[in-house]
């Protein structure tokens, strides 16, 4: 029998990871368990705003337009140094598809004094990915030295 643990975030600087404990008995000969300590990946939380300022986040996906996503910078969190961002439904169950976008700008979008990064998503790459009964989205991307994210955001579509 295996039993898995997760410790804690355990880096500090560039990627994080965390450490899965893994102690269990490695075969039937053996009667003392055995441990191993494996790195794995952590998604760092981080605050979003779903078409800044306005809620709810309402918006269509008809034309040719763009739908802003604010990713907050914070002490810890360097918004300048996001490459890519990924758009899809937050929702139990497969993915219907995540839109994606490197249109990245960067400005204090919320006044703290820290700079935040403003992705913009073209509509036509949201359609399949969102519509008329989505709730929220969920946002992942990476940082130029391999941090990853994830932020959840409310989202109401109005027009597919």
């Amino acid at each position: 029998m295996k039993s898995f643990e997760v410790i804690y975030p355990v880096s500090e600087t560039d990627a994080l990871t965390g450490q899965v404990l893994n102690t269990g008995i490695a075969d039937s000969t053996q009667t003392d368990p055995v441990q191993d300590t494996v790195d794995v990946p952590v998604k760092l939380a981080v605050d979003i705003d779903i078409k800044p300022g306005s809620f709810p986040s309402s918006f269509n996906l008809r034309g040719n337009g763009t739908v802003p996503v604010a990713i907050f910078g914070t002490s810890v969190f360097d918004a300048t140094s996001i490459t890519e961002v990924c758009l899809e439904e937050f929702m139990p169950g497969p993915s219907t598809g995540e839109g994606c976008t490197e249109d990245i700008n960067f400005e204090d979008v919320n006044g703290d004094g820290i700079t935040d990064a403003v992705a913009k998503f073209s509509k036509p790459d949201l359609i399949g990915v969102l519509d008329t009964d989505s709730e929220f989205a969920m946002l992942t991307g990476m940082t130029s030295n391999g941090v990853m994210f994830v932020g959840v955001g409310d989202v109401n579509v109005t027009q597919v």
